[in-house]
């Protein structure tokens, strides 16, 4: 069992034939920002980019991977093999790490089945997993409708279970949508101007007057 970083972005999946492109740009990106604190095992599978941070501090990576343009979330998770008993045993430990940070009482399993072989469908992965956490957790309780935590459990070829989408800026890996001159003036009018234009992919260029 490690730790990854799932991340997801938005309207780069609606890219078709030239997708490829804007992810490697993504990665790219995403290397660059988090080039200070070392080399990281990043790969792609099935619309989503894992990072693998079990050696590095969970927080300094989020803190930067967030920052570049074209991520719309990222989830801290547990990485491990896809078999139940390990799903089971690593949201129970899950639960009672987040226990620890901020106090709550009910929850909710949210899961999916992206293997097909795997021999549970998602709602029997969920009351599997939240069965296990009831038995093995304390004072917790089930709420299918207004929950306190969301778990989810994700079944790939590897499983990953988290409880946390943490909101990137979304928009367009930068370079992606050609150059452009930005002119600063003294007002905010123009650094908002860049940042959204940067926001949409355009790699800036600024002058100062």
């Amino acid at each position: 069992m490690k730790k990854s970083l799932i991340v997801r972005y938005g309207e780069i999946a609606l890219k078709g034939l030239n997708k490829s492109y804007f992810e490697n740009k993504l990665i790219e990106h995403v290397q660059k920002n988090l080039s200070d604190l070392g080399q990281f095992h990043i790969k792609r599978s099935n619309g989503l980019i894992f990072i693998d941070i079990n050696n590095y501090p969970v927080q300094s990576v989020i803190d930067r991977v967030i920052k570049v343009f074209g991520i719309a979330s990222v989830s801290p998770a547990y990485e491990l093999e896809a078999d139940m008993e390990t799903i089971c045993k690593a949201a129970a430990a899950h639960m009672e790490e987040r226990l620890k940070e901020e106090p709550f009482a009910t929850f909710k399993v949210e899961s999916r089945r992206g293997n097909k072989n795997f021999p549970l469908k998602s709602p029997e992965i969920s009351q599997k997993v939240g069965g296990y956490v009831l038995s093995k957790v304390k004072g917790l309780k089930v709420d299918v409708h207004q929950p306190d935590l969301l778990l989810y459990v994700d079944v790939r070829e590897k499983a990953y279970v988290y409880s946390e989408k943490i909101q990137g800026f979304g928009g367009l890996p930068l370079g992606t949508n050609g150059k452009a001159m930005l002119l600063l003036s003294g007002g905010i009018d123009s650094p908002v101007a860049g940042w959204m234009m940067a926001k949409r992919g355009v790699e800036l260029e600024a002058v100062h007057y």
